[in-house]
């Protein structure tokens, strides 16, 4: 996995992904797995549409949610969006929620 998904994997589970591939890899230690407690969700919008809530509601609403965000290299950002936010909540219910709110318009 690419992009944003390590970043997505080691949020929803606790862990470091990298870390656990190397020992993995070089020191041939199977992982036992985790069970995870968290759900990571990813929200993008684009510089040409108009949205509801600017930037800085979305901080102000649910900043101690998101992860990180991110302007997207223009190469991705027809898939990926023009803007990102990664954030992590206890429900997938909420992770929609989120989402629905990000990209209102």
């Amino acid at each position: 996995p690419g992009a944003w998904m390590p970043d997505a994997m080691n949020y929803s589970h606790d862990t470091n992904v990298y870390k656990r591939w190397a020992n993995m890899v070089l020191q041939y230690q199977p992982d036992e797995g985790s069970t995870g407690g968290y759900f990571t969700g990813y929200a993008a919008r684009k510089k040409h549409k108009r949205y509801k809530y600017s930037h800085e509601e979305i901080l102000n609403e649910i900043g101690d949610k998101i992860l990180y965000c991110s302007s997207i290299e223009k190469i991705f950002s027809r898939a990926m969006g023009d803007f990102a936010y990664q954030f992590r909540t206890d429900t997938y219910k909420e992770v929609k929620k989120i989402i629905d709110y990000i990209q209102q318009e």
